[in-house]
C-alpha cells in the first residue's frame, strides 16, 4: 500500500519571474485517495522533479485520514474530556513562575524594586516547589 504514481495534471504558463507552476496528482495501488501537490519549477532538471515527487510520495506513505479511522456502526463516545486536575493546575502555575524567574535572572536588573521582586519570586518558587515537579521540562 503506497503512493506509486505521480502525474502532472496541470501546467501553467510561466510567471513573470520565469517560474512555472505545476500540479501533481499522487495515486496509490491500494485505494489511497488521490492527493494533489503544487510545485513551482525554476530551472530544475527532470531528475530534480522526479526526486521531489519521490520525496512527496514517501511523506504520503502510511498517512491516514480521519475517514480511514471511521467504520460503520462504531459508537462514538460523547463524554467530554476531563479537565486538568488540581495538581496539574498547581504544577502549571509553578512552572510559569519558574520560567518568569529565569527570564528575570537573564535580564539581570539592578533596580531596587526589580531586585526585591526577584527575591520575592525566588522565595515563592522555592516555597511552592514539590518533588513531583522535577519531571517538568
Amino acid at each position: 500500500m503506497a503512493y506509486n504514481l505521480a502525474t502532472i495534471v496541470q501546467k501553467d504558463a510561466p510567471a513573470d519571474d520565469g517560474r512555472v507552476h505545476i500540479v501533481v496528482a499522487f495515486t496509490g495501488n491500494a485505494g489511497e485517495p488521490r492527493i494533489l501537490r503544487d510545485k513551482y519549477i525554476a530551472g530544475e532538471s527532470i531528475a530534480d522533479i522526479r526526486a521531489w515527487a519521490r520525496a512527496e510520495a514517501a511523506t504520503l506513505l502510511g498517512k491516514k485520514t480521519v475517514a480511514d479511522l471511521l467504520a460503520l456502526n462504531v459508537t462514538l463516545d460523547l463524554t467530554p474530556p476531563a479537565g486538568p486536575t488540581a495538581a496539574q493546575i498547581a504544577q502549571a502555575v509553578w512552572l510559569e513562575k519558574a520560567q518568569r524567574l529565569v527570564r528575570m535572572r537573564e535580564l539581570a536588573l539592578t533596580n531596587a524594586t526589580a531586585v526585591t521582586n526577584f527575591n520575592a519570586l525566588v522565595a515563592d518558587v522555592n516555597a511552592t516547589y514539590l518533588a513531583a515537579y522535577a519531571a517538568v521540562t
